[in-house]
């Protein structure tokens, strides 16, 4: 099994993720419609189903089945798309563009390019950044229902939340980004001796 170069495991990943990127641009699409819509027709969510809201989160459905909830939670809930889901596609499509370019390198049997250690580099800190602004989010997203909501008998409070294996992989990420600016050097080395 080969793994650089035409037809090879990195060819297969190579379209994979192309394939992956042009979901995530429609996807990004979709939003933004869905945001702008949210902004200049706000009484489209009168629409979505009457009376009852689910909100499906770590593992749980709520139903909210007073109209008063429907009116709160679903702008909310786009809100929440809007700067707290666009951001992380957004840079989901950012560690995407930058794992083509690196594919795309391994494709021309071209492992030890200058610019992958760059772009390995710019993958680990944008997946430590995704971890760290999801983290924030998710802490401000949490604040702001608890706040909003009211259940007599019930206490909602938001809770901070980090991914560490997420955190790890960024950082396992850059050392490799490291480990290929060192062989790129040693690479480079080598043809001047010879």
């Amino acid at each position: 099994m080969e793994y650089l170069g035409e037809k090879s495991v990195s060819s297969v990943l190579l379209s994979i993720i192309r394939v992956i990127w042009i979901i995530g641009l429609v996807a990004i699409g979709i939003l933004i419609f869905i945001i702008l819509i949210g902004v200049f027709k706000p009484n489209w969510l009168d629409l979505v189903e009457s009376g009852t809201f689910t909100l499906n989160a770590l593992g749980m459905r709520i139903t909210f089945t007073d109209p008063a909830y429907k009116q709160l939670m679903l702008p909310l809930y786009l809100r929440f798309f809007g700067w707290v889901g666009l951001p992380l596609l957004a840079m989901s499509l950012y560690v995407i563009h930058q794992l083509k370019a690196v594919l795309g390198a391994l494709c021309r049997n071209n492992p030890f390019a200058a610019e992958n250690a760059e772009h390995m580099r710019n993958i680990g800190v944008a997946i430590i950044a995704w971890t760290v602004y999801q983290s924030i989010a998710y802490l401000i997203v949490g604040w702001y229902i608890a706040r909003q909501i009211q259940i007599a008998g019930m206490t909602i409070n938001p809770a901070f939340t980090f991914d560490a294996t997420l955190l790890f992989v960024g950082l396992v990420v850059l050392v490799l980004a490291q480990v290929f600016k060192v062989g790129i050097q040693l690479r480079e080395d080598q043809e001047l001796t010879i």
